[in-house]
């Protein structure tokens, strides 16, 4: 579940300054990655990683952080806009 919060404030006629918070897996639900696959293995069909490390590790996108990844762990995220 995500969630977000933002407040306007005026600041003159025509200026505004927004401030926003973004909050990303809110619950800290845990998104447990594919089980192993490998057959004749000692883990074979368990569960030995997160979504968000176990997309990154076989799609070939190893620059995206696992922080913003489909099931990373709960994170904030903090903005400020100004309108003119």
């Amino acid at each position: 579940m995500d969630a977000s919060l933002q407040r306007v404030f005026p600041l003159a006629e025509k200026n505004r300054l927004q401030f926003r918070v973004d909050a990303f897996n809110l619950l800290n639900h845990p998104n447990f990655a594919n089980p192993q696959g490998h057959f004749p293995g000692p883990q074979f069909g368990m569960v030995t990683q997160m979504l968000s490390q176990g997309l990154q590790s076989g799609a070939g996108n190893s620059a995206l952080n696992p922080l913003y990844n489909i099931g990373g762990p709960r994170s904030l995220q903090l903005s400020l806009k100004l309108f003119f």
